[in-house]
């Protein structure tokens, strides 16, 4: 085993101490941040600062690097009351590195509750605020208004969950604790509540641990492990290393104890656990929904065939004596219906309910003939589409009127949308799932029947659940077609995969991303899982993180347009089990 493999092996059993610290109620690590952490994001370095602002401010330029260390000090002393405009160049960095990403993920998912941190710069709250509402965690900083005594019930307070307690100051506090002489000790009071903290499992990373003042708060008797991720390995001399010497401790240095490689490396073990245990459970094998071939679209045949489910189901739960069918100019399919299924239906009354109009002007235009108000008939109202019910509704509550509520009313649909089927279970429409007898249940807002295309009338939202995330896809009417947003304010990212003729991806999977799916060309298949079906032009299909999966041009090119959601790695964020073209053990930039 190489040195790298060993220390992600560190991380992995790290990986796992936490996971099972989170699942059993037990108080997580505590964290340390350092200014390592800020410099992938481009802030700079201490010796960059010093060296910096000792060129810019300095009369005599040139000095030993001892030198150079005393004139920094001074000219902060004389510009004590610019140091916020003077340090804010070399602190605003660039924008946020990965790290701070994956780091913000794991506080937000009950991973680290107090962090700790000697840097100035806001990247750790900026990161965290795209994760956590602002109500969500708290900023206690040294000096600011906020007596030491103070801070020990902060921390200990239950809400907000989150505390971050920044100990040398702050950049817009306008708060900075650098000299030796401010950084040899804490005030007794807050080092008495630090030593407590750092007695417990803490994690410490970007940490040079020069600072007198931390050093002295890590106690060798404590019983809690210190786990040391810095790039550099410290030296018998180094005041880390006599810490470290007497207690349990693991170092990860080199590559694997950078800032942004090492969160990258925890967030992603820790989701693989989450995702095992998921996939385990039974709930995570039925998360996916497999979609139908052409899951919108009905040809001649499959109409018949579905006629023929539903007769079957009416003369089994009911055996009407009239069939009143909706006639809609928007929903063009009565007249085919009524065709049809008369035929089955030798001794039973046909007749035929109009309503005319668009959304929220509804009308019937011609009622029922047949309907007796002296009698007890028993009626189904049959349409061939039902999206919302609205319609139904509205012949329900004419037939109940025109037969003096005598008539026991079932509804017949040849296809139904799941929202119909579900508030109908909530009992939020005018008719009970009970009262409703139905062939196919489709999840979109719009159907291809041989009679034409048929649309529903309003707006429409349809759910895709992922493992611990819910994507919904909106359907907008306007007055010339309709938009379809996948993506609302969303962090994702969007592509378009074209594969030639007979070509197909590799069979792999993902921990950062769930991916939803949308082909642009028909005959497109996908393997989920062992299970391969083929899908058409403008289905839609949502593979969790986590599942196997890989698609397929049969006939001809093919395209699927992707919005992958979530914050992941392009290159290292997916793992290959088959390809076709030798990429198993290769990462995602070939």
């Amino acid at each position: 085993m190489t040195n790298i493999e060993r220390q992600r092996q560190e991380i992995k059993n790290l990986a796992k101490l936490m996971h099972e610290r989170r699942k059993s109620g037990e108080e997580p690590y505590i964290l340390l941040l350092g200014a390592g952490a800020s410099i992938s994001s481009g802030c700079s370095s201490n010796k960059q600062i010093i060296k910096e602002i000792v060129k810019t401010y300095a009369k005599n330029k040139n000095l030993t690097w001892d030198d150079e260390i005393d004139e920094f000090y001074r000219i902060l002393e004389q510009y004590r009351s610019d140091i916020h405009i003077i340090m804010d160049k070399y602190l605003e960095g660039r924008g946020l590195s990965p790290g701070y990403v994956y780091l913000s993920k794991l506080i937000r998912d009950g991973y680290f509750n107090i962090i700790f941190s000697t840097n100035f710069d806001p990247l750790l709250e900026d990161s965290l605020g795209d994760f956590v509402k602002t109500t969500g965690f708290k900023v206690i900083i040294r000096g600011e208004k906020i007596e030491t005594n103070c801070i020990e019930d902060i921390l200990e307070f239950k809400t907000p969950r989150v505390k971050i307690v920044k100990l040398h100051g702050d950049l817009n506090a306008r708060i900075f604790y650098i000299k030796p002489e401010e950084t040899a000790s804490f005030p007794e009071n807050l080092e008495s509540i630090l030593k407590n903290y750092f007695d417990h499992n803490i994690i410490i990373v970007g940490h040079r641990m020069a600072d007198l003042d931390i050093i002295k708060c890590i106690r060798s008797n404590a019983s809690g492990s210190i786990w040391y991720i810095n790039p550099t390995v410290p030296l018998s001399h180094d005041l880390i290393k006599q810490a470290l010497s007497a207690r349990s401790h693991t170092i990860i240095s080199g590559e694997c104890g950078k800032f942004d490689e090492f969160f990258f490396n925890l967030d992603y073990e820790i989701n693989k656990l989450k995702l095992e245990e998921f996939y385990k459970d039974s709930k995570g094998k039925k998360i996916i929904e497999t979609p139908e071939r052409g899951d919108n679209y009905i040809n001649s045949t499959n109409t018949l065939y579905l006629i023929e489910i539903l007769v079957d189901k009416i003369k089994n739960e009911f055996s009407p004596n009239l069939i009143v069918v909706i006639r809609d100019p928007e929903v063009p399919g009565g007249p085919a219906l009524w065709k049809n299924i008369k035929n089955y239906f030798d001794n039973v009354e046909m007749d035929e309910i109009k309503i005319e109009g668009r959304k929220g002007k509804r009308k019937i235009t011609k009622s029922p003939e047949k309907i007796r108000n002296n009698q007890r008939q028993r009626i189904l109202i049959l349409d061939s589409i039902s999206f919302s019910g609205k319609t139904i509704e509205i012949a329900l509550k004419k037939i109940k009127k025109m037969s003096n509520n005598r008539a026991e009313i079932k509804v017949g649909v040849l296809v139904v949308s799941k929202r119909l089927i579900e508030m109908s279970e909530r009992g939020e429409i005018g008719f009970g799932y009970n009262d409703l007898i139905y062939s196919k249940v489709i999840d979109r807002p719009e159907m291809f029947f041989p009679w034409g295309w048929i649309q529903a009338t309003g707006d429409w939202e349809r759910s895709f659940k992922g493992i611990g995330n819910e994507y919904k896809v909106k359907w907008i009417k306007r007055p010339w077609g309709y938009t379809e947003v996948f993506a609302e304010n969303e962090r994702c990212s969007i592509k378009i995969h074209t594969m030639e003729a007979g070509e197909c991806l590799s069979l792999q999977r993902h921990i950062n991303r769930d991916e939803f799916y949308i082909p642009l060309d028909n005959d497109i298949g996908v393997q989920i899982g062992e299970k391969v079906v083929v899908i058409e032009k403008g289905d839609q299909i949502l593979i969790p993180r986590g599942t196997w999966h890989r698609f397929y041009a049969y006939k001809e090119r093919g395209r699927v347009l992707e919005v992958a959601f979530g914050w992941y790695d392009q290159v290292r964020d997916i793992e290959r089990l088959e390809d076709k073209y030798d990429r198993v053990n290769r990462d995602g930039s070939v």
